[in-house]
């Protein structure tokens, strides 16, 4: 087993610094990007509905942050692979067991996501 392999736990761990600090930044621009939509629908004094579109952004920061908190990616997860290496250099998980966790960890992740989302977007509504 590699080094790198010794750190990863499948269904828990799954990314290393490098991955980490990428979704750190992913999640900070999908909020950023959040506060900006919803001061400009509130500038342009847009109807509610409008707001569900803070939605979108909203997904994408929870993603990353939760990502990132979490030291797993969701894609990594979806896909089978780790990376505690070179940003961009992954390694295949051979055991199905760990394979199955990995995925079941990562609709975890992405249910949480949507609901962050959806909370935030409701939010935008409410205050519209």
């Amino acid at each position: 087993m590699t080094a790198a392999e010794a750190r990863y736990r499948a269904g828990a761990c799954n990314i290393g610094e490098a991955e980490v600090r990428r979704r750190w930044r992913a999640g900070w621009g999908g909020a950023a990007m959040t506060v900006i939509l919803w001061v400009g629908f509130a500038f342009a004094n847009l109807a509610a509905p409008w707001y569900w579109l803070l939605a979108l952004p909203a997904f994408g920061a929870a993603v990353g942050v939760v990502q990132a908190r979490s030291r797993f990616c969701v894609h990594f997860g979806l896909r089978r692979r780790f990376n505690f290496g070179d940003l961009w250099s992954t390694t295949q998980v051979e055991d199905a067991a760990d394979r199955s966790l990995d995925q079941r960890r990562s609709w975890q992740l992405l249910g949480v996501s949507a609901a962050i989302a959806i909370i935030v977007a409701t939010l935008g509504v409410l205050t519209a």
